[in-house]
């Protein structure tokens, strides 16, 4: 197993973009080994990156075939989801 985790940020470039990013958010949510966290700057995603890259793949490749859009992702190895975060660094 690879854990990663990667944070993910999409923005179509049209004008009525907001079904297009939760239709891309939820197929994500339909993959029971994936952990999806969402708030209102990203999404983030947690699991094996062997199930969420090849699925990442085929999402931006829908995406693009549909619409101009621009992707900003980062991928960390290991498991690093929000409630992993010391709280005396938890500041919400």
């Amino acid at each position: 197993m690879n854990p990663v985790s990667v944070e993910i940020s999409l923005y179509p470039l049209v004008p009525n973009y907001t079904e297009l990013i939760d239709s891309f958010i939820l197929s994500f949510q339909s993959i029971p080994e994936v952990k999806v966290v969402v708030n209102g700057m990203s999404t983030q995603i947690f699991g094996d990156l062997g199930v969420i890259w090849p699925h990442l793949q085929h999402q931006i490749e829908l995406i693009h075939q549909q619409v101009q859009a621009s992707f900003v992702i980062k991928v960390i190895k290991g498991n690093h989801p929000p409630d992993a975060v010391p709280t005396y660094l938890n500041f919400s």
